[in-house]
């Protein structure tokens, strides 16, 4: 059997020139291989970035013909052109499986089923135990039923089989990605797996495991990164890579120990980039293990800049705990290797309570040196997007993110004028360091 798995593209934001890997398609490589013939992974991004669209669906095509199944993986700002692009395969191909997952399938697997009969299948949440049972139904070894995670239509009806159990890193032997099968000297920034999952619960997050952090122990973390360093200094153009955990820093005395190992494998000197939630970083041992790293940057998502907002997105912060974060991230000369982001425009503020985030932020970049990312609201999947918007129709438009009337209806107390005025404060404060996504 021969899988062809596409992977989603994208570029890490505060950087849109640096072309980084993304872990999910080798992560389900490496899931899939013992099971499988041959596994090919399609990038998009090596197409886009020479604008040649054309040649991308003429090489998809060309590895789909002597294939069993397609996969992709979608996000919210894919889903169109991959809901198409699922289209001219079967318009094409014809009898070629189709299954789709990520994050996006993982909140609207029903409707994306209902009303896209050229995809199969949609699985949804992890990979680790959906994904060799599908192709063990393929292959006549399990009957469809026995497939975890697995969304489907049956005679014009919609069928959702049982979700599996999370993965237990610590007790589960997980492949490392296929990180062979990285194109060589393709990618600025590779991409690691350490753990999984946050311990938060905000409302604006596409997160699906809320309250739910699971990690490797700390020597299969290094285990596996002594393999991963190997690709990454033959395959990477740089010594530089990311942690995708969606927060790296939950166990403090984990993340320190797992940083001391790594000094001993030689990442010192690597580029490297860790996302932290604020109060994970009040352990002062931690710190003085992330400042012994020469380019260890930490990323942390503050998101609002007064209680009250902190408080309605569930934040479990406040002004005066980030306050002591960044004192603390100063007494250890952390500042200038840290990343803040910020979100106006939450459906409920006013250009008030923009401006109160926009001056927080500020003083943060003026007071610390820190550097700070100030971004509007956008509608993508969340309890905030349900409760406020609710409307998935917009993600089956081209260009959605950059619609104005989906801005306009996205952020109701927003005028024309106040927009223009926050438009001001981008050229007020660009010499302070803060970035925009406007």
């Amino acid at each position: 059997m021969k899988v062809v798995l596409v992977n989603t593209d994208f570029t890490y934001e505060a950087d849109l020139n640096v072309k980084v890997q993304p872990l999910t398609m080798y992560t389900i490589a490496g899931i899939i291989s013992p099971y499988v013939d041959e596994v090919k992974i399609i990038e998009p991004m090596k197409y886009r970035l020479q604008n040649l669209q054309d040649k991308y669906f003429s090489v998809l095509l060309s590895e789909a013909r002597d294939s069993d199944l397609i996969a992709f993986t979608v996000n919210s700002f894919s889903w169109f052109e991959i809901s198409n692009m699922c289209k001219k395969i079967k318009e094409t191909l014809g009898d070629k499986k189709i299954v789709v997952g990520g994050i996006h399938v993982s909140f609207f697997y029903k409707e994306i089923l209902e009303n896209n009969p050229q995809i199969d299948f949609a699985l949804v949440g992890e990979a680790e135990k959906s994904f060799p049972s599908l192709i063990k139904y393929l292959n006549g070894q399990l009957s469809i039923e026995q497939v975890p995670n697995l969304k489907y239509i049956h005679n014009n009806k919609f069928i959702s089989n049982n979700n599996a159990p999370l993965v237990d890193f610590r007790r589960e032997k997980i492949p490392l990605p296929r990180y062979d099968l990285l194109e060589k000297k393709f990618f600025d920034r590779l991409t690691f797996e350490a753990s999984r999952g946050c311990m938060g619960n905000c409302k604006f997050c596409s997160v699906l495991h809320k309250r739910s952090w699971r990690n490797y122990g700390e020597e299969e973390v290094l285990t596996r990164m002594t393999e991963f360093k190997k690709h990454l200094d033959e395959k990477c153009k740089n010594k530089d890579f990311i942690f995708t955990d969606d927060c790296f820093t939950t166990d403090s005395i984990w993340a320190k120990q797992v940083l001391q190992g790594m000094m001993d494998l030689g990442f010192q000197s690597y580029n490297m980039l860790i996302e932290a939630r604020a109060k994970n970083l009040w352990d002062e041992s931690l710190l003085e293990v992330i400042s012994s790293y020469d380019n260890l940057h930490i990323q942390i998502g503050i998101e609002s800049g007064y209680d009250e907002g902190l408080s309605r997105i569930n934040k479990e912060i406040r002004v005066s705990d980030i306050i002591k974060t960044m004192s603390l991230l100063e007494k250890y000369k952390i500042c200038k290797n840290v990343f803040t982001s910020f979100i106006i425009g939450f459906p409920w503020e006013t250009k008030k309570e923009c401006m109160k985030t926009i001056q927080f932020a500020a003083f943060l970049n003026d007071q610390y040196g820190i550097e700070v990312n100030v971004a509007w609201w956008m509608p993508l999947p969340s309890r905030l997007f349900f409760s406020y918007i609710g409307d998935n129709n917009i993600f089956n438009m081209e260009n959605f993110a950059m619609d104005s009337k989906i801005f306009n209806y996205s952020h109701p107390n927003i005028s024309a004028d106040d927009l223009s005025s926050i438009n001001i404060c981008d050229f007020l404060y660009k010499n302070m360091g803060i970035t925009w996504r406007l």
